[in-house]
């Protein structure tokens, strides 16, 4: 089987039977929104990670009233 797909690529390059081409997207340029925005996102995420630490510390009693709301929003994303 593998050796008529051989012959039929040979015959089709012999009679000029070409490739289809590949065409590549250029990379769009990062926005300043995008950084942003990931920047936000990673500001958030280590402020969660610094709440779970106290809490994993002091227990979930010790979080303010904003933390806990925080933390709250974050996980509902």
């Amino acid at each position: 089987d593998n050796s008529w797909k051989t012959i039929k690529e040979n015959l089709g390059r012999a009679f000029g039977e070409k490739k289809a081409k590949t065409y590549h997207r250029p990379r769009r340029e990062q926005s300043d929104v995008d950084q942003a925005y990931r920047d936000q996102r990673k500001a958030d995420s280590d402020r969660v990670d610094a709440i779970l630490d106290k809490v994993k510390a002091s227990g979930y009693d010790s979080l303010t009233a904003e933390e806990k709301q925080f933390l709250f929003q974050a996980g509902k994303k």
